[in-house]
Formats: C-alpha cells, structure tokens, sequence
C-alpha cells in the first residue's frame, strides 16, 4: 500500500507501473491525492519538514468532508502540537495558471504568537474567509517553529512565489 500526493493523474500511473514492475509485488493499492502540478511549488517547500515524526499541527475542519460550496465560510480549528510553538497557517489556491496565498496565521500586521502546547485555534468563524471561484482542490499547510520567523510585512493575500522563497530562506 502506497499513499501520498501526486501532481496528477498521469504521473501517479507510471509510478503505479515501475512498482507493479518489482519482483514479488502482486498488487499496488494506493490512497493517493491529486494536487495539480501548479502546488508543486508549496509541496517542495513542506515535504523536506515532513520528516519529523512527532505530534505537529492538526486541522479540521467545520465540514467533516473538508468540502465547500460556493458562499460558505471557509472554518478550521488547528490544534497546536504537544510543545509550545509559533503556528503559521497559509491556504494556496490556483487562479488563472497561478499560485497565490492566504496568510490565516498570524494575520497580516499581526506578529506571531507564542502557542500553547495542545490549543485549539478556531480560524475564520468570523467569516474572513468565504468560498468562491476558482473552484478546485486547494492546499492549506500547517507550520510550527520554536523561533519566529523573519518573513517580513506580508499582504493578507499574494503571489506565492516571494512568499515561498522568503519561508524557504527562514527555514
């Protein structure tokens, strides 16, 4: 069994076939999601964190599915993970072939806060945030650090190109 993220489609199969290829495997079942290669840029940014294998961030959401329509707001509670930390929270979306972000966590001209271990954070009960076009599977990423980072005075909303190379550089 093999779960994970994929770009797309197309790319999930020919890995599907290289190990169905290897001696001794009668079966490849996959939980695998499709992103779309135009997150890829996120994705390369988060996966080398991944390693850490202790109890990070959680999100869920106001809708069990995780799936929203057109005029909702758009609701999640992050818990904190098991150590005090700074949490970051950024939902990328696509328009128009490109990559943008939100910044929920902190919110622009807001510095970020120390968390306490294990809180529960409800984000966008005001409704900051509503669901509207362009429609489609979006990424919203989790962060926790020890030290704040140093990413500058950042709009609500922006290309996430600048956005990614500060945070990459902070990391």
């Amino acid at each position: 069994k093999i779960n994970g993220i994929a770009a797309g489609e197309k790319e999930w199969r020919l890995v599907r076939e290289v190990l169905a290829a290897v001696p001794g495997v009668r079966e490849v079942i996959s939980d695998v999601r499709f992103l779309g290669p135009e997150k890829c840029p996120a994705l390369d940014v988060f996966t080398p964190l991944l390693h850490d294998t202790g109890n990070g961030p959680a999100i869920s959401f106001a809708r069990p599915d995780a799936t929203f329509y057109r005029g909702e707001k758009l609701m999640l509670t992050v818990t904190a993970p098991d150590r005090a930390s700074f949490l970051y929270v950024d939902y990328y979306y696509i328009n128009k072939g490109q990559l943008w972000v939100v910044h929920m966590l902190p919110r622009p001209r807001q510095k970020p806060e120390w968390i306490a271990a294990n809180t529960r954070l409800s984000l966008g009960q005001g409704g900051e945030w509503q669901v509207g076009p362009p429609f489609g599977s979006d990424l919203i990423t989790t962060l926790s650090v020890l030290e704040p980072l140093n990413l500058g005075n950042r709009p609500e909303v922006e290309p996430a190109a600048p956005y990614l190379a500060a945070l990459q550089k902070e990391l």
